[in-house]
């Protein structure tokens, strides 16, 4: 539980530095002075826990303004155009999306984690290879409307656009 300092305001070991504005601070104040000193270190903590997670799951500012491979991660990149290639030469012959997806390869793609995401974007801009259950297990997302899938023109712009709306350079 979080400790109250004499003066009311928050502890640096429980905000984690956390910047909070004056009027922030003003309207914790505020809204825990008149009550019970455990009520006051309950909502502090509740507040504190939200603002940990708001910082948690905000991007930061260097990746917000441009979601693109990070440039000095060339090992990423060519981890991924050699697994790409893979997976794709060694799959040419299937039909089944299920089959495709399943490969060592793709399945070697997916735990490189949502990093790879702006380059499957690109990848599938150029080559409209069938990466759509990986973007949709990365991303938690599925942009693709009803009436469009299966097919792939359609599905292909309807992640495009999805990525260019998340600020993914596509």
């Amino acid at each position: 539980m979080p400790r109250t300092p004499k003066n009311g305001g928050l502890c640096r070991d429980t905000d984690l530095r956390i910047p909070v504005t004056s009027e922030q601070k003003a309207l914790i104040q505020e809204a825990t002075s008149d009550e019970p000193e455990g009520m006051a270190s309950w909502a502090r903590g509740v507040l504190i826990q939200a603002a940990r997670k708001k910082v948690e799951n905000k991007p930061r500012e260097d990746q917000e303004k441009t979601k693109t491979a990070d440039p000095s991660s060339q090992d990423l990149k060519f981890r991924f155009q050699k697994l790409a290639s893979q997976w794709k030469k060694e799959t040419a012959h299937q039909s089944s999306l299920a089959v495709k997806a399943d490969h060592q390869a793709y399945q070697e793609i997916l735990s490189l984690g949502k990093a790879v995401v702006p380059l499957i974007l690109a990848d599938l801009k150029d080559s409209r290879a069938m990466w759509f259950p990986a973007l949709r297990e990365l991303t938690g997302a599925n942009p693709v409307p009803e009436e469009s899938r299966g097919v792939l023109q359609e599905m292909v712009d309807a992640w495009l656009q999805w990525g260019r709306g998340q600020g993914y350079v596509v």
